[in-house]
């Protein structure tokens, strides 16, 4: 009676374990796979990463040195992927973009939020502004911690283009 209790308990066990650690592997090498991504793009435009913060399927770096700033946005089979390098040199402003609705749910009133990005506008009053998307209802399926990455990039942007 004991084996067959401890065989059930190891099955049980099993069926937990396994698939967890699997989801685990599988979330870190697709995190690994995009920190290489970035790397080779920070080599192909000679950049060095003071501060850097990978989420989702998307990565954000500022080289102060230079005053440039690389997103990068992976795609989902690796062939859509889009990146943007942007000269914080060439940019006058920086502001938080949070567009949110509203909707009732239970005769109470929320808000969901849409979208969160930071909005980069140029010198050259011809320039389109440059959005960077830290989260999108319609592209993203996790909402976490995108409210404090938008802040902390929000804030190094700013003292980036005040120290310009």
């Amino acid at each position: 009676m004991e084996v067959s209790n401890f065989i059930t308990v190891a099955i049980v066990l099993a069926l937990i374990i396994i698939p967890t650690v699997l989801v685990a592997w599988s979330l870190n090498k697709k995190k690994r796979g995009r920190a290489e991504k970035a790397n080779k793009l920070r080599l192909q435009y000679q950049l060095n990463f003071s501060d850097s913060d990978s989420w989702d399927n998307r990565w954000l770096g500022l080289d102060k040195t230079e005053g440039k700033l690389l997103w990068f946005k992976e795609g989902s089979d690796g062939a859509d992927d889009s990146h943007q390098l942007i000269d914080l040199r060439k940019m006058s402003r920086c502001k938080k973009v949070n567009l949110s609705r509203s909707v009732s749910i239970n005769k109470e009133i929320s808000q969901v939020i849409e979208l969160l990005g930071l909005e980069l506008t140029p010198k050259d009053a011809n320039g389109a502004p440059v959005l960077l998307e830290f989260y999108s209802e319609k592209n993203s399926f996790i909402f976490n911690f995108q409210l404090l990455l938008l802040s902390k990039w929000h804030t190094l942007v700013e003292s980036q283009l005040a120290a310009k």
